[in-house]
């Protein structure tokens, strides 16, 4: 039964993909589909702690939950490998299912092929997001030891077509229900989970790349 659901959800995005101009309404009731299987603990496609790699080009982001998945507000921001220094803010709001953005990580802030790509969450727990103490914590992607509480906060599908990624978040301190649905996107685009082989070479051009731009820099 889950892999005939998964099978469905597949071809459901892949519709979405060639249908540009696909209703707002058709796109709600697939993105609730969506979150529905992506936060089954039976799913076992879900990469608890899961990593994203930048492969170049631009990355296009849909925001898949909505008010039903989550109280809080959730904003999803891009990091560098020091999760302190956030990149990219306002890349999809938990509640505005739909919200597609379109950019290039490596024009704007200056990543590279072969570096991870951490996204977080901002958490505000009430209405007015911009007040001080509604704030409440940010959680990355990755491993547990990057969150306030020393716990994974994010959980990444691969099972929805070639080069389809989705991520889901759980939002609420020290886990939480463990549901992973309060923040769910997808991405597409120039981004990866590489093989640790692949990685391994992701790694060796990065330090090619870096040599390059010092002998630059020296000549």
């Amino acid at each position: 039964m889950l892999a005939h659901t998964l099978r469905y959800f597949r071809s459901t995005l892949n519709t979405w993909l060639r249908e540009t101009r696909m209703k707002r309404p058709i796109l709600i009731l697939a993105a609730t589909l969506l979150v529905a299987t992506f936060a089954k603990p039976a799913n076992a496609d879900l990469i608890l702690g899961g990593q994203l790699y930048y492969t170049g080009g631009d990355i296009t982001i849909t925001v898949l939950s909505g008010p039903a998945d989550a109280a809080y507000h959730n904003f999803l921001g891009l990091f560098l490998l020091d999760p302190t220094a956030q990149q990219g803010s306002d890349l999809g709001e938990n509640h505005d299912t739909g919200a597609t953005t379109t950019f290039n990580p490596g024009d704007l802030f200056g990543y590279l092929p072969g570096q991870e790509l951490i996204f977080g969450i901002r958490v505000y727990t009430c209405g007015d997001h911009f007040e001080p103490d509604c704030f409440s914590n940010t959680y990355f992607m990755g491993e547990g030891d990057r969150n306030p509480d020393g716990i994974i906060h994010a959980g990444l599908n691969t099972d929805f077509g070639p080069g389809i990624y989705i991520v889901g978040f759980e939002d609420i301190y020290n886990g939480g229900d463990t549901d992973y649905n309060d923040h769910v996107f997808s991405l597409r685009g120039g981004v990866t989970v590489p093989e640790p082989g692949t990685l391994l070479l992701f790694g060796i051009g990065l330090l090619g790349i870096g040599a390059r731009r010092r002998m630059k820099a020296a000549a």
